[in-house]
């Protein structure tokens, strides 16, 4: 029997089949010829039901085992811890080999010592498997066939499991209708995971979500997790349907939805979640020297809503992957789901693992991906949904509700393909089995058999602890930290604006596609200054700017003025970058501080404004200094024309009097000048006239030439100081009229100094003139 046994082992690597057990009669419990299950027709599913201690472990672990030795990859989902016992696999069966696996707990109350318990456990494990016809030689060939790893999704004992591969948008193309199924499972996933059962039809989350997602991968864009609590806040649209955005998902509860998501990732325990192997099924089917891959992805250390949470994602991922592979009808891949409780759960439960499992069942043959579902819970399955599995294997139930169950799922399938099922016939089988036999149900064979499964080639010693998989692992982790690195990104320019409490405006600079804004707070306000002696009132409009980068520490008084009539859009320009705001300016409070901030400095802003205290006026609203001080101009020109005329008109008098005098000098030195001329030219006739009577012979005298000369002398000596004081005149009227220039030019200078004197006065506003009309932010 045993060599028949061997023989029959060998033929099922090379025919496509798994060694699962040998036939037994169930009348008579009588052994029969081993079971050898064809490989194909794992494509049109399986489920394994058998209550704790029917040996349903150790038949699923079977099944994998074929499936590697066959060189089909598997995928295997481990809620309770059980199926990294298929790294433990011992071609010796030494005792050395088995006895650091032991159980000491186990050994202590079988009263052995370790090293009794670790010989006792080898012995089982040879004579089980020699019962079976498995030679050493097949375990060793299946260590050297398959790479086996398991990965512990949020925890870093095994390989570790990035998530963030699942918001990106999916490779190739999937089809609208894939597409949309992936979609609401991630965003089922991770509202399940922050705490929302959220209906994928009524739930505005779950509609706001999806729509984002939407939005991206529509826009060929991968999605990060900040991206997303960014967009939550400024979504992408302005309408959900017929509704605007805000009125549909006001945006205090959006903020809300926003913080819970990001609390999600701000917490420590979730950055285990972010940095590992991305879901990436090609890389978990097969190892990088193209053997199959048997991917154990180990969720006991989870709470109840993060395994939801990992299995959704992992399930769409492999939806996705089956999606783009070529049909066949052989058996491509495994995917084995064990303890399949609370995943797959009958009408009306739809937890969001539920609608991808449901999909597999009824597309993968197609794609040639075998599903295998494991529970020993069937009231809690969806029968109806297993209809669509082609190969049942049960085992033992305790209960008779469990096996109506069963019965009532099993007779669904046979309907679906066109059988009956004999109850009585069924019944009797299910009440009869012992541990490790099982009914198996074929719909590609005409006959039931009940079958006791063969010795696991594995060491099943039970659940291993993190610590265990760790040791494992340890030498593993290498070899996946190059590839394993994905955290989340960090600050830096972002395609996504933030979004800012309801109300606070923000404005954009209109600058060209592929330019990084920065952003500025900004202040805009009317401050009106009031001057009680000069009766003034000026408003001054002040539009004022901060870069966000001072924040928390935003300083009003060394804010930048901008100029009026700048050119802000409300709207982001196309294709620009928005650098990192702090995440304290999406909180509310954070604007009432900057705003009262900007209130203090404006009580304390002065103005300089220019008065005259001799006119009592002052510069008035938006008039300058050069405008203010021609208008002060204009208003002291007759007071400076009267001081200086006045001055001038005394000058002049004097002047006019000088002139007189010089005239009257110059008349008396003109008739002096022709007097004397006169004597002087009578003396020459006379002197004249008597040297001719001489020389005619006529005695005349000289005596008369002489007295007429020397009268001449006096005239001309009268005339000579006549001229002095006319020169003298001359002078002081030069004199005077440079001295009247000086003057007046003085006077001119001194009344300008008079009446165009002004003061800078320094006046602050009151409380009450403070108007602040906006307090927003503004990316330029």
């Amino acid at each position: 029997m045993r060599e028949n046994l061997n023989q029959e082992a060998t033929m099922d690597e090379d025919r496509k089949t798994f060694y699962i057990g040998t036939e037994v009669d169930p009348s008579t419990g009588q052994a029969g010829a081993p079971v050898l299950y064809p490989s194909k027709d794992l494509t049109t599913h399986g489920v394994i039901v058998g209550m704790t201690g029917s040996g349903k472990t150790g038949l699923s672990i079977d099944l994998i085992e074929e499936a590697l030795m066959d060189g089909v990859p598997v995928i295997a989902i481990d809620p309770k811890g059980d199926l990294g016992n298929l790294l433990l696999t011992f071609p010796g069966l030494s005792a050395a080999e088995f006895q650091p696996w032991v159980d000491p707990a186990e050994a202590e109350r079988k009263e052995l010592t370790v090293e009794q318990a670790a010989l006792e456990t080898a012995t089982t494990w040879q004579k089980g498997l020699a019962s079976s016809g498995i030679a050493p030689e097949r375990i060793a060939q299946l260590k050297a066939k398959a790479d086996f790893v398991i990965f512990t999704p949020g925890s870093t004992a095994g390989i570790p499991v990035s998530v963030l591969q699942s918001f990106r948008r999916p490779a190739g193309d999937l089809g609208d209708e894939e597409t949309q199924e992936k979609v609401k499972g991630v965003t089922s996933a991770l509202l399940g995971l922050v705490g929302i059962d959220a209906d994928p039809v009524r739930s505005r989350e779950h509609i706001l979500i999806s729509s984002i997602i939407n939005d991206t991968w529509g826009k060929d864009t991968d999605l990060t997790l900040p991206d997303l609590i960014v967009q939550l806040q400024n979504p992408p649209f302005e309408k959900l349907g017929v509704f605007e955005v805000d009125t549909f998902f006001p945006p205090r509860e959006r903020l809300d939805l926003a913080m819970r998501i990001n609390g999600l990732i701000a917490s420590p325990s979730f950055q285990s979640w972010l940095n590992g192997a991305p879901l990436d099924v090609e890389r978990f089917l097969r190892a990088p020297d193209g053997r199959p891959r048997c991917s154990i992805f180990a969720i006991a250390h989870l709470s109840d809503v993060e395994r939801m949470f990992f299995v959704t994602l992992l399930l769409q991922e492999v939806l996705a992957w089956m999606r783009l592979q070529q049909g066949t009808d052989s058996l491509r891949a495994l995917l084995y789901f064990d303890e399949v409780f609370g995943y797959f759960p009958p009408y009306p439960f739809n937890p969001p693992s539920k609608v991808p499992l449901l999909t597999l069942m009824k597309q993968a043959r197609a794609f040639g991906l075998g599903v295998v579902l494991a529970t020993q819970n069937p009231v809690d399955v969806d029968y109806k949904g297993l209809s669509n599995a082609g190969t049942w294997v049960i085992g033992k139930l305790q209960q008779d509700g469990d096996r109506e169950r069963v019965l009532g799922g099993l007779e669904g399938a046979l309907q679906e393909g066109g059988g009956t099922l004999d109850r009585a016939w069924f019944n009797g089988v299910l009440g009869s089995l012992k541990p490790r036999q099982f009914l198996l149900h074929n719909v590609h064979t005409a006959r039931h058999v009940v079958v006791e499964s063969r010795f696991a080639m594995s060491y099943l010693r039970g659940p291993l602890t993190k610590g265990q998989i760790g040791q494992l692992m340890a030498s593993r982790k290498i070899e996946f930290e190059n590839v394993t690195h994905e955290a989340l990104p960090t600050s830096g320019p972002s395609r996504y604006l933030a979004a800012f409490p309801d109300g606070i405006p923000v404005q954009f600079a209109a600058v060209p596609a592929g330019t990084t804004l920065d952003p500025y707070v900004f202040g805009e306000a009317d401050v009106a200054y009031e001057d009680k002696t000069t009766g003034a009132f000026v408003q001054e409009h002040l539009l004022l700017s901060v870069p966000v980068s001072q924040w928390p520490a935003v300083d009003w008084t060394t804010a930048e003025q901008l100029p009026e009539g700048m050119t802000w859009w409300d709207k982001a320009p196309d294709g620009v970058l928005f650098e990192e705001v702090p995440a304290d300016l999406q909180k509310p409070a954070s604007w009432k501080t900057l705003t009262a901030r900007l209130k203090d400095v404006l009580k304390v802003r002065p103005l300089t404004l220019l008065t005259s205290k001799p006119y009592k006026v002052a510069q008035q609203n938006g008039e300058t200094e050069g405008q203010f001080m021609a208008r002060l101009g204009v208003l002291s020109a007759p007071d400076i024309t009267g001081a200086v005329n006045k001055v001038r008109e005394k000058l002049q008098e004097k002047q006019h009097k000088l002139q007189d005098d010089l005239t009257e000098a110059q008349q008396r030195l003109n008739i002096a000048q022709m007097e004397a001329r006169n004597r002087s030219s009578a003396a020459t006739m006379q002197t004249a006239e008597a040297f001719l009577g001489l020389l005619v012979g006529r005695k005349r005298s000289f005596a008369t030439g002489a007295r007429t000369r020397g009268t001449a002398q006096t005239l001309q000596e009268k005339a000579n100081d006549l001229q002095q004081k006319v020169n003298d005149l001359q002078q002081q009227v030069a004199v005077l009229a440079a001295q009247t220039q000086a003057t007046v030019m003085a006077q001119e200078q001194a009344a300008r100094a008079k009446y165009l004197a002004v003061e800078a006065k320094l006046l602050r506003p009151k409380v009450s003139n403070i108007v602040v009309k906006r307090v927003g932010v503004v990316f330029r």
